[in-house]
């Protein structure tokens, strides 16, 4: 028969006046005690241990507003010790509960025993049935606790908020982007894949310009001879090979530390989905709930990073503070990237088209800088010197060859040979149109504005075509057609240049002169009318038709044709600034006149080629 001693009953009264009437939680318990009676964390568990299980042994006894229990009358004094004596037991009967309960229990006490060891929150882990967690499970060698990723994180882990690291596989933990390719990963191999691009475009990584494939040398040399979705391709694989395998590496590096830092090494069982289960021996268990004053297994969750501790677990630094890729994952990344290449090699063997698409691509991107545009990178957007006309990479179009762009703010698209007029209307803001020739490709027309040092314009009407005048023309149209002439004016509607009514003749000395020009270098010819941009096309045809393909075509949007013309020149000589000779063929008298004189006053070396009627001299 066992019962309190004096020192116990004064001390559980103690404990009980405090808290009488009340609910308080253990550890509120505990730290009064060791607070106010001065009891060290280990007495003070117990004696809560001595308290809790007695409290309600015996019936209260009212004496005003003070309850107390007898305590002195208790006969069979509960000292918490029911869990320690049931692990001993199952440490001698290497873990058969079955066993220790038929020889230590009463039949009758089976069910109630496990329950009250169990506790309230804690479940038996049952293999053969539905397993509700946190669970305990008896080894032969030790206590199985299993649970969930918040049972795991509170109190199995040992790491807290940490413990998610534990069994990652690192696959969705780095976010490494686009900058990283520029320190990217290599071998011989890439360089022979490279080397073989190379030899199809003809410019070498090793060029100048790109200084090797190192320091974002290859990512330039892509941008260069890829389009951009191939580009990308080549660049995402990488990265997500990289991601890939530097998350796993340090992933490991980090189990590989938590396993040998950490008392207990989770691991996956069957009664977890996760690494959410710990095996604590039974000698170790046995210390725990002497240490602890532990009543029940449900208590073990209190003890949180002491139930498994990792005294100097830091699974943060430790991922972040090793290496970031082993040799395996090096290989691999740099596999996939050879790979990704070589699929990009086969397509510039395999499409004439691939290849004449990269060169009109990487044309097109020195026309906009050679006029004065703006790349910004990061937005991946080109922008005028003025800022009226911008567009983004991904709304250029090089298999259609069509571009979309906004210019004042107002969205329009067009193809790449037209975009030229809108170029040259934002940059210089002139009250013009021009085209670029339609039969040759953008840059093949003008190449460096720098090397050209002449220039030589046409005039269209009575200058190159001897096209019908306005009182003859409308005569002529009328008999042909049999209708009324439409308009009352002529030279801006297209009824005037109607190669089905008219025979319209190129005048043989301007020709003459103007092939003279074709053989010269670094003379840029330039065809400039008063038509209208609307006209652009039969303008272009009929000389086309006869042999006759300009660099350029200027176009009047309206006003006055001598000024605009005046306005062209202006910016040619803007775009061109080593140009220090101008010519001029033109058949309007005055106008010429007009050239000759504005010529004079800006100091220029401009010669103007009166063509007279029967075109057959120049003045």
């Amino acid at each position: 028969m066992d019962k309190f001693s004096k020192i116990e009953v004064k001390i559980i009264d103690f404990i009980n006046k405090e808290f009488s009437g009340t609910y308080p939680t253990k550890k509120s318990v505990i730290r009064w005690i060791k607070d106010t009676l001065g009891f060290t964390n280990e007495e003070a568990q117990q004696w809560f241990v001595l308290w809790f299980l007695n409290k309600d042994t015996k019936s209260y006894v009212s004496i005003g507003k003070d309850f107390r229990i007898p305590w002195e009358t208790i006969e069979n004094v509960n000292r918490g010790d029911a869990l320690y004596k049931f692990v001993e037991r199952l440490k001698e009967k290497d873990g058969d509960e079955d066993e220790v309960l038929e020889v230590y229990y009463p039949s009758d006490e089976y069910n109630k025993l496990v329950k009250t060891l169990l506790g309230d929150d804690f479940h038996y882990c049952d293999p053969n049935g539905y397993v509700k967690t946190p669970c305990v499970h008896f080894d032969e060698d030790g206590l199985v606790i299993a649970g969930g990723s918040d049972d795991f994180e509170h109190f199995i882990s040992g790491v807290g908020d940490q413990s998610w690291r534990i069994g990652d596989d690192g696959g969705s933990n780095e976010d490494y982007d686009t900058e990283e390719f520029n320190y990217v990963m290599y071998n011989d191999k890439t360089l022979d894949i490279v080397k073989k691009i190379g030899d199809i475009v003809g410019v070498y990584i090793d060029d100048p310009k790109y200084d090797g494939i190192e320091d974002g040398g290859l990512y330039t040399y892509l941008d260069a001879f890829l389009t951009d979705d191939d580009k990308e391709d080549v660049i995402n694989e990488y990265l997500w090979a990289l991601n890939s395998e530097t998350g796993r590496y340090r992933s490991e590096q980090v189990t590989e530390y938590y396993e040998d830092e950490v008392t207990y090494v989770p691991y996956t069982s069957e009664f977890s989905y996760g690494p959410y289960t710990i095996k604590i021996p039974y000698e170790d268990l046995l210390k725990k709930i002497k240490e602890h004053g532990i009543f029940t297994f449900s208590d073990l969750q209190d003890l949180e990073e002491e139930l498994n501790p990792c005294e100097y677990c830091d699974l943060d630094d430790a991922y972040w503070g090793g290496d970031f890729i082993d040799d395996a994952g090096a290989k691999y990344v740099k596999e996939v990237l050879n790979a990704e290449l070589e699929r990009k090699l086969h397509k510039l063997e395999d499409d004439e088209n691939y290849a004449e698409k990269i060169k009109l691509k990487k044309e097109f991107l020195e026309f906009l800088k050679k006029s004065g545009f703006t790349q910004h990178s990061w937005m991946k957007k080109w922008t005028s010197g003025d800022g009226k006309l911008q567009f983004l990479e991904k709304d250029l179009d090089f298999d259609e060859k069509m571009i979309t762009f906004t210019y004042n703010g107002e969205k329009h698209k067009t193809s790449l040979e037209n975009f030229t007029p809108w170029v040259q209307g934002s940059v210089l803001d002139l009250n013009e149109c021009v085209t670029v020739s339609k039969f040759r490709l953008i840059m093949e027309t003008v190449g460096d504005p720098l090397d050209i040092n002449t220039i030589v314009i046409f005039d269209f009407d009575g200058t190159l075509m001897d096209t019908p005048h306005a009182e003859e023309g409308k005569r002529e149209w009328e008999e042909k057609t049999g209708s009324p002439y439409p308009h009352r004016g002529w030279w801006s509607k297209r009824e005037s240049l109607d190669t089905e009514v008219f025979d319209i003749q190129p005048i043989r000395p301007t020709i003459d002169e103007y092939e003279k020009y074709t053989k010269e270098k670094n003379t840029l010819l330039i065809m400039l009318t008063g038509r209208l941009p609307n006209q652009s096309d039969q303008v272009e045809q009929i000389l086309h038709d006869n042999n006759v393909v300009f660099d350029e075509y200027h176009y009047k949007d309206d006003g006055d044709t001598f000024f605009s013309k005046i306005n062209t020149i202006n910016s040619l000589l803007n775009r061109f600034p080593n140009v220090d000779s101008i010519v001029m063929y033109e058949d309007r008298e005055p106008h010429a006149i007009g050239f000759k004189e504005w010529g004079e006053g800006k100091n220029l070396n401009l010669d103007v080629k009166l063509v007279t009627k029967p075109q057959l001299d120049f003045k």
